[in-house]
């Protein structure tokens, strides 16, 4: 009997231990199973997110680069075209398109700006940014003084600080001097509406480009005569030697170095894909 009971005892620690071990391994397993849930999953949803858009309607603006970006990076979806950055996050407002492509730094703008839209996703692809001028004599030596002009504030500050000013867009005015002595005026393209770099805040236009263009003016003893206009006008404006210089966002690209000239590049984009917020 007394056998029995010690029997019996051991059998009892004996599964009380099974028990506790069972309890630490199974504790473990559902501790990895919760970790694989919330980190896991939340990367690949991401993904997927943005792969969902791939094969729907998509805006660019015309004439930009972004028409190459949706054909290489999407190439089913269906593409908008538009005039204007405020079109194209009016009309995912609206639902009339699903996504719109632009430069990161326009759409950052554009959500401050639109309450209803996000950035979903950073595409890879990256542009640099340039002043571009006519593909003649009178081109050439403008965009080496500009080049000249940019090496200068580079290298003093003045460009850093110009960057800060226009990080966040805003309402900011760029003084445009005119100088009696000046024998003429360089007419510059723009479109006015691609912020931080050119739009029109309070009735005026303003931003990094008309800045650096005003600033380089001055600097160089030149009066500044701006012609605002649909992105798509700009590069045929400037082949035919009706613009002096352009500065608008302006992409550096093989194509259009056939016909334009480009100065040095001054900051580059990356590429964001741009919703409607509540999806």
């Amino acid at each position: 009997m007394q056998k029995n009971k010690k029997l019996i005892a051991v059998i009892i620690f004996a599964a009380a231990i099974l028990l506790a071990v069972g309890g630490i391994l199974l504790a473990v397993l559902l501790n990895n199973g919760q970790n694989n849930e919330t980190v896991a999953p939340a990367v690949t949803e991401a993904q997927q997110s943005a792969a969902d858009y791939y094969t729907k309607r998509i805006g660019v603006m015309s004439g930009s680069i972004y028409e190459g970006v949706v054909k290489r990076t999407m190439p089913d979806a269906s593409v908008s075209f538009f005039d204007k950055a405020a079109d194209m996050a009016e009309a995912v407002s609206a639902g009339t398109i699903d996504a719109f492509v632009c430069s990161d730094i326009q759409a950052a703008a554009l959500t401050e700006q639109y309450k209803d839209i996000k950035i979903l996703d950073v595409l890879p692809e990256k542009s640099d940014i340039a002043f571009a001028f006519p593909k003649n004599e009178q081109g050439a030596s403008l965009r080496d003084e500009f080049n000249e002009y940019l090496s200068k504030i580079k290298a003093d500050g003045t460009y850093d600080a110009l960057r800060e000013k226009w990080n966040d867009g805003g309402d900011k005015a760029v003084e445009i001097t005119v100088l009696p002595d000046a024998d003429n005026a360089l007419i510059m393209a723009t479109t006015g509406t691609t912020e931080p770099y050119t739009y029109m805040s309070q009735g005026r236009l303003t931003g990094l480009d008309i800045d650096l263009a005003a600033d380089f003016s001055r600097e160089y003893g030149y009066n500044l005569d701006i012609r605002v206009m649909e992105f798509g006008s700009i590069i045929p404006g400037l082949s035919s030697g009706e613009f002096d210089l352009a500065g608008a966002n302006i992409t550096i690209t093989e194509e259009r170095a056939e016909s334009v000239y480009f100065s040095d590049s001054y900051t580059s984009n990356d590429t964001a894909l741009v919703v409607k917020a509540s999806q």
